[in-house]
């Protein structure tokens, strides 16, 4: 498939009501996920390094109401909640605040790539940072957070100022390439 084939899909995928995902792209141009992303158009994406994870774990904790989502095998886990802070010990990222339905122990070591995307989800205006394993697999997503259908105002305009922020950097364009 060449560049211009790739931009069709890409093109037709986001036009439709369908599920849009970087696994999906991915698929549909047979690319990894996070290889597919970069075929987005600018104002869509921005990268960072997987060096980044703890900034951008925390600055998403600031917010009110996230979807933290896991696909493996085909099955979709989602847990909506506030994001959890944690803190780092023996290459873990120990998630670990009381009251939270999301507890676990991530590995930062293994993020490659982060990307913040805005893709529609059936129709709607959806935004979430991925993180990347080294393979350009998503490990888990955080969307930003929704009441009803609705997304949340202020967790939308923060999503978009660090994605904003990202791309003014210039920090993830080595990530990009």
């Amino acid at each position: 498939m060449d560049l211009d084939e790739r931009q069709q899909k890409i093109r037709d995928m986001l036009t439709g009501d369908g599920i849009v995902t970087p696994s999906i792209l991915g698929d549909a141009l047979r690319l990894s996920a996070f290889e597919a992303l970069k075929y987005l158009p600018p104002d869509m994406v921005s990268f960072a390094p997987g060096s980044e994870f703890e900034s951008i774990w925390n600055e998403a904790s600031s917010w009110e109401r996230v979807t933290f989502l896991v696909e493996h095998c085909g099955n979709v886990i989602e847990i909506e909640c506030k994001l959890p802070r944690g803190k780092t010990a023996m290459g873990y990222y120990n998630l670990r605040q009381a009251g939270s339905p999301l507890s676990g122990h991530l590995k930062p070591g293994d993020v490659k790539n982060i990307a913040m995307a805005s893709l529609p989800f059936m129709g709607r205006e959806s935004h979430a940072i991925h993180f990347f394993d080294a393979e350009g697999k998503v490990l888990y997503s955080v969307y930003v957070g929704r009441r009803g259908h609705e997304l949340i105002n202020e967790v939308r305009s923060s999503f978009l100022n660090l994605q904003s922020c990202w791309r003014k950097t210039g920090k993830g364009a080595e990530v990009a390439k």
